[in-house]
């Protein structure tokens, strides 16, 4: 659907112009509306899917939000929709991520009859990256939301949710679409800091380095999650002696090192400040953390300390976290939070 080809083409575009290896362009963009290809410029043609071209109430004008529409011209043209996924090369990759917006007729109608076919051909896990409709967008998207979420958690493996509500505001944003790419930016820095964690081109070792097992097991819980994001500007040391005395340690307490406070705080603020899906912390079943930036300023003690009330809040001893060096001016500290279950935006849709 358009909220979810316009993620998918945001995802792609950014690790097109970075160092993460996420996807390697294995994707496919589906929707029921020829005009909206149109926005998926990072995509190749041959992976846009028009769903009901042949349908005499779509014909490539789109569902309107009709998802029992949308669900009935999937099952009609499941046999083209299973050979589209031969483009993908889905026995090279550790994991699919279904990207959907849960309010329209597309991502909630035609989105789940799409996500069963792909569960029966692929081992590996699949993941829905789902984005929950704002108030302005009326009754009936919610009514939407609420029945495809139940479906998306039913057949995913994990559902990730951003929620434009707590993203949007009206009076200060003005019109929901001309935000539309502030708030894909937002979810996309998110998605590809946690779910490319470890997937840095050429980049130093790390002491405790992520990788897909780590996420795969993060996410096994199952049920709905949310993902936080946080990033502090260094003071970068000057000259050859800085470097080393900030890289070797430094008990000067003028020194150039970032303390440890200062990255405790930072780990504190992804989950205090606003997380994809607003949720209660302590009905997490499972966490992980990573921390990224240059390994000669980041304070180990810091990060310990991080994790260790990372566990405390969420009430859960499995926090995975490890770090990932890089080179740049800012330390970022990024959380996933997996089966939360006390979550009020879910309840007020249904």
């Amino acid at each position: 659907g358009g909220a979810g080809g316009r993620i998918v083409n945001a995802l792609a575009k950014v690790e097109r112009e970075s160092d993460r290896a996420f996807t390697r362009d294995q994707h496919l963009v589906f929707d029921t509306t020829q005009e909206a290809f149109r926005e998926f410029t990072d995509i190749s043609p041959d992976k846009h899917v028009l769903v009901g071209d042949t349908h005499p109430d779509i014909r490539g004008e789109g569902l309107d939000g009709d998802i029992e529409l949308g669900a009935e011209v999937a099952r009609e043209d499941t046999d083209e929709i299973f050979r589209e996924f031969d483009k993908l090369a889905t026995h090279e990759v550790h994991a699919t991520l279904f990207v959907a917006g849960l309010g329209g007729g597309t991502g909630g109608g035609v989105g789940p009859v799409i996500l069963e076919g792909l569960q029966s051909i692929t081992d590996s896990p699949v993941y829905v990256l789902g984005i929950l409709p704002d108030d302005t967008e009326g009754d009936r998207a919610a009514y939407n939301a609420s029945r495809a979420l139940q479906s998306y958690v039913d057949l995913a493996d994990n559902t990730l949710l951003f929620d434009n509500n707590a993203w949007f505001d009206e009076g200060a944003d003005g019109d929901l679409e001309d935000s539309y790419q502030r708030l894909n930016i937002e979810l996309v820095t998110r998605v590809i800091a946690v779910l490319a964690a470890g997937e840095l081109e050429n980049a130093p070792i790390a002491e405790n380095r992520m990788d897909a097992s780590d996420i795969i097991r993060t996410l096994e819980p199952g049920g709905v999650s949310t993902l936080g994001y946080a990033t502090t500007e260094l003071d970068r040391p000057d000259g050859l002696l800085q470097r080393l005395l900030a890289y070797f340690g430094n008990d000067d307490e003028d020194g150039p090192v970032t303390d440890a406070t200062q990255i405790k705080e930072l780990i504190q603020s992804t989950v205090q400040t606003k997380m994809t899906l607003p949720s209660e912390i302590p009905s997490t079943e499972k966490g992980m953390l990573v921390l990224s930036g240059p390994r000669d300023v980041c304070s180990r003690k810091g990060f310990e300390t991080g994790r260790y009330w990372l566990e405390q809040e969420t009430d859960t001893v499995e926090v995975r976290a490890g770090d990932e060096p890089m080179d740049g001016s800012l330390i970022a500290a990024s959380v996933l939070l997996t089966n939360v279950t006390e979550v009020e935006r879910i309840d007020e849709i249904q």
